[in-house]
């Protein structure tokens, strides 16, 4: 007879192949794990996961969006919106990093940051920080590193 612990760690071993799989770009999982009703946690999942995820050509849609966030809460942007690709070691994703520099008050910069967050996809808010302006103590400057990534279009 299996314990519920056993029966736990070995839900622990199979997520975290699973996991491992997702990261590495190979969806191949020979083991299922089966849950509490039975249910299986199969390659359609992790698809249908990816399947979330903006392809490369929304892009330049994306980069779009985020300017016009960032003039929706009128906001000033210094040293423009460049995204640089970065290698991920994962042929079926691309990711962009940019580093965002705008200037505004508290609480617009904080709506910004909000909106980064609610757009579509997968993004990450790296490193956020905030500066008061010398000159106008209402104007403060916000630093945001973000990554965002995109499925790679397949032929």
């Amino acid at each position: 007879m299996v314990t519920i612990i056993e029966q736990q760690e070995h839900k622990v071993a199979v997520l975290q192949k699973v996991i491992a799989a997702a990261r590495s770009g190979k969806y191949e999982v020979q083991e299922k794990l089966e849950l509490n009703s039975y249910e299986l946690i199969e390659k359609t999942e992790i698809n249908k996961i990816l399947n979330t995820i903006p392809q490369e050509f929304a892009f330049t849609k994306y980069a779009a969006n985020i300017r016009y966030l960032v003039d929706k809460n009128n906001l000033f942007i210094d040293d423009g919106l460049i995204f640089k690709p970065e290698n991920n070691y994962n042929e079926k994703l691309m990711k962009f990093n940019s580093n965002l520099k705008v200037a505004g008050n508290y609480s617009t910069l904080k709506k910004l940051i909000a909106d980064i967050q609610n757009l579509p996809g997968i993004i990450f808010i790296n490193s956020v920080s905030f500066f008061r302006n010398n000159e106008d103590i209402n104007m403060i400057t916000l630093n945001i590193n973000l990554s965002v990534f995109f499925r790679r279009e397949t032929i």
